[in-house]
């Protein structure tokens, strides 16, 4: 894990039963991947969207992923799989 500025996708939980649902978060090639708690921030960036894009860079801490989120990017940008 470096700190590189690369497309993330972010994935919220369709249905959960955790009081502070996880956020899935991985690169396109799957070399990061992890989670981490839903923010009322983080909630906002999703507009009622289950998965969003962003440009950002992951750090990982001795508490897990921690994602410094740059920008949105438009769905296309990210192949179809």
């Amino acid at each position: 894990m470096g700190d590189s500025r690369e497309i993330f996708k972010l994935q919220r939980p369709l249905a959960t039963s955790e009081p502070i649902p996880q956020v899935l978060i991985y690169n396109e090639t799957r070399s990061v991947t992890g989670q981490i708690p839903t923010t009322p921030a983080l909630e906002g960036l999703f507009e009622g969207e289950y998965k969003i894009f962003v440009w950002g860079t992951v750090i990982g801490t001795d508490q897990g992923l921690r994602l410094g989120i740059e920008e949105l990017i438009p769905e296309h940008l990210w192949p179809n799989w």
